[in-house]
């Protein structure tokens, strides 16, 4: 109609913004999502959108909602974990892996010199933590920061699970003795 009397228009056709996923973390958009719109054109200001369109009247209710979220998060594990699980994300997460484990020993280990520090012992850089729970063999502490320091050893520079309940204990150990 606004063609006929020379105003520039054009239909677009789109999707609106779909809901947002909290248990995915993403914008779920759906085919019930599609729609298309007018646009108006106006010297200075570029193209406007102009939607009459009413609501719709039998749109899906919140009962469904949460059933949803839980198969619009399904899914997307499904699509990013098992169909598009190639070598480049097995990479991904082996790197995240990598860190996180870095992160977890360096944390570990510098409560355990923290701990030690405040009793008087301190580790110098040049010392292997071997080495430096050698220095302590005659003290109290030694049966535990060599237990401490094998346990760690063992994790970071071998293939064994952290054993993170006996390392807390024996830091929570070294800390009250």
């Amino acid at each position: 109609m606004l063609r006929t009397v020379g105003i520039p228009t054009r239909i677009v056709n789109g999707f609106q913004t779909g809901v947002y996923n909290a248990l995915g973390h993403d914008y779920v958009v759906r085919a019930r999502d599609a729609h298309s719109w007018v646009e108006v054109y106006f010297n200075g200001f570029g193209w406007i959108p102009f939607d009459p369109t009413p609501p719709d009247p039998n749109e899906t209710g919140a009962a469904w909602g949460a059933l949803d979220d839980y198969l619009d998060a399904a899914s997307l594990f499904w699509s990013e974990w098992i169909i598009n699980y190639d070598f480049s994300r097995q990479v991904e997460l082996a790197r995240d892996v990598e860190q996180q484990s870095r992160f977890f020993h360096e944390a570990i280990n510098r409560r355990f010199l923290k701990v030690l520090g405040k009793k008087g012992h301190r580790k110098f850089p040049a010392q292997t933590p071997r080495e430096f729970a050698a220095t302590l063999a005659a003290s109290p502490l030694g049966a535990r920061a060599e237990e401490f320091t094998s346990l760690y050893n063992s994790v970071r520079f071998g293939a064994e699970a952290a054993p993170l309940p006996r390392l807390r204990e024996l830091l929570d150990q070294l800390s009250r003795s």
